[in-house]
């Protein structure tokens, strides 16, 4: 123990809001700090804050400079922890597959309005996703609809092994809302639909986020994007729209008449997209 007294919370705190502020917001800075504490000292928020006075440990403070020191490189948050919530559920994140964004929230809240209105019986509907990553758009829709089956594709066997760890770990929390994922969702490794054995009109949709950032603009991003996640997820090409291109011709004769595509695109890539859909025999976009 130093003359100075043991190390506490709030001293922790108050270092971790001074290094992060210099890299963003300081509210940003106050609130990663404490998740990075709490991760530390395998406590909550409302714990730190009611108990700003307590010692901390020599190991759970060496632990903080660690986490603190990683996150001041731009290391990615979710790597970090190795998880991230989103939509209300908690995902496993491995450090190279793509960090899920809340973005993505909106293409799942709008395939899942139109998912709805094809929804049958008897029989399941049935659906693939290309692309899978952490598998959670794949999985959040599984979870909405008990008669979906999935097949969810990837080229990057990192990521078919964290969608498939993601499956166990949602079914394994208390008070899962998962039901069957185990059996609804087959994951494949195949580059786009190149190792798949479907018949002509298997699908009923098709859903992707797939990479769609220029080649360009990639050096632009912010260094937790371009210096940690992996390239293949993020650069979609000279106009971002390479993906794109492939998934529409390989995909179409495999969707009902009457399914549907859904992708997540760029803020700026509505009009072209609409353009490219048309020319690929696609109605009502």
């Amino acid at each position: 123990m130093s003359s100075k007294g043991p190390v506490k919370i709030n001293d922790l705190q108050k270092l971790g809001r001074h290094r992060l502020s210099a890299k963003m917001e300081f509210n940003s800075a106050a609130l990663e700090t404490d998740i990075l504490l709490g991760e530390a000292l395998k406590k909550d928020r409302l714990y730190l804050m009611l108990n700003p006075n307590e010692a901390v440990g020599d190991d759970q403070e060496e632990n903080f400079y660690r986490l603190l020191d990683k996150r001041s490189t731009g290391y990615p948050m979710a790597y970090l922890l190795g998880h991230k919530e989103f939509m209300g559920h908690d995902f496993l994140v491995y450090e190279g597959v793509l960090v899920p964004r809340d973005d993505t929230q909106v293409v799942i809240d709008l395939a899942s309005e139109a998912i709805e209105k094809l929804k049958k019986s008897p029989g399941s509907l049935k659906g693939l996703e290309i692309g899978l990553g952490t598998g959670i758009i794949s999985l959040i829709l599984l979870i909405k609809f008990k008669n979906l089956e999935m097949t969810g594709v990837d080229i990057n066997p990192l990521a078919l092994k964290n969608a498939r760890d993601n499956i166990n770990h949602l079914e394994g929390q208390e008070n899962s809302p998962a039901c069957n994922l185990r059996d609804r969702l087959s994951v494949r490794e195949s580059d786009l639909l190149d190792s798949l054995s479907l018949k002509e009109g298997a699908l009923d949709f098709v859903i992707s986020n797939p990479p769609y950032i220029q080649s360009g603009v990639i050096k632009t991003l912010s260094t937790d994007v371009k210096d940690f996640e992996p390239l293949s997820a993020l650069d979609g090409g000279a106009d971002g729209l390479d993906f794109y291109r492939k998934i529409i011709e390989k995909s179409l004769p495999y969707i009902k008449k009457g399914g549907l595509i859904a992708f997540e695109i760029g803020y700026d890539q509505g009009q072209s997209m609409k353009d490219l859909m048309e020319a690929g025999g696609f109605l009502d976009i």
